[in-house]
């Protein structure tokens, strides 16, 4: 009785050899890694570019572009009284 590491194991060599005989086949990993790094790219960009354009009054290549892009990008709210209601609540 074959064991399951043993099937693997012919599985795994059985796909050595169609590889190494169609040496066309290497190019499908090589072409989902591509396109799924352009894929993720493509989201992460989108999701910066708010950040990035941002408006600030000064030119992209301007240092004064990127440290107020900082400082109102990633800023923490003000500390509020937890005795005072959140805004737009009203006390009873």
């Amino acid at each position: 009785m074959i064991t399951k590491f043993e099937l693997s194991w012919q599985v795994f060599k059985a796909s050595i050899k169609v590889t190494l005989r169609y040496r066309k086949l290497l190019w499908f990993p090589v072409l989902t890694a591509f396109l799924t790094a352009f894929s993720a790219l493509f989201f992460l960009s989108a999701m910066a570019l708010p950040v990035v354009l941002h408006h600030t009054g000064y030119h992209l290549n301007q240092k004064q572009h990127w440290r107020l892009s900082r400082t109102s990008t990633f800023t923490r709210p003000p500390k509020r009284n937890p005795a005072t209601p959140p805004p737009g609540r009203l006390k009873r």
